[in-house]
């Protein structure tokens, strides 16, 4: 069981139900290649079942004090905002732009992320965007200076554009029937998502290999 979480899945893909009307959307989450199992973070490996069109995707956490287990598969419905809420902000929590910008700049690739280390800090400036900590999480295993290099990059975001980013409220059912929410997560429901979103995040992209190489 991963540590209390609410999860925002950042990804790309196409929300193509059809054949499937009026039948709840489900998806399953297992680990990725960017997690050693010792951070309770993102990102995790989504799967949209019954939507061949969408390829499997990875996706980070936004919240912090709910939880999911890996593998796992969940209902799910799309929004702006954390329908629970997490440690910091309202209930609702609305996504910030901000992350959004960040989780873009992932996607596409600009931002560098090749590396557990680099993918761990790239999780705790999300958490720290939506008021989850203000400070390091894990100090043991993030690198801090980069969370904080995320950080910076994330207020080059424009107010209120959310770069066809949307937030995915996950579900499941307690053991009275009852639904549970479980996270929240990003999502992309566009086709060509894998766009840039300018000379910002390509010069993010270039610098952080450089700093690699350093």
């Amino acid at each position: 069981m991963l540590k209390r979480l609410v999860a925002v899945s950042l990804t790309v893909a196409v929300l193509a139900l059809a054949g499937n009307v009026g039948a709840t959307p489900m998806v399953t989450l297992t680990t990725s290649s960017l997690r050693d199992g010792s951070f309770g973070g993102g990102p995790f490996s989504a799967d949209l079942l019954g939507n061949a069109k969408n390829p499997d995707f990875l996706t980070f956490c936004i919240e912090i004090n709910e939880h999911i287990s890996l593998p796992g598969t969940y209902d799910y419905s799309v929004g702006m905002y954390a329908v629970k809420g997490g440690q910091g902000g309202p209930k609702p929590d609305p996504l910030d732009e901000r992350t959004a910008y960040l989780f873009r700049g992932f996607l596409n690739g600009s931002l560098g992320v090749d590396t557990i280390v680099e993918a761990q800090a790239l999780q705790e400036a999300i958490w720290r965007i939506e008021q989850e900590t203000s400070t390091s999480w894990y100090s043991s295993t993030t690198d801090d200076t980069l969370a904080n290099f995320y950080l910076t990059e994330s207020t080059k975001a424009v107010k209120d554009n959310f770069y066809g980013v949307q937030v995915m409220n996950l579900t499941s059912k307690d053991s009275t029937g009852a639904t549970v929410q479980n996270q929240s997560m990003l999502y992309v429901p566009e086709p060509g998502m894998f766009i840039l979103l300018g000379p910002g995040l390509l010069g993010l992209g270039l610098l952080r290999r450089r700093m690699k190489k350093a």
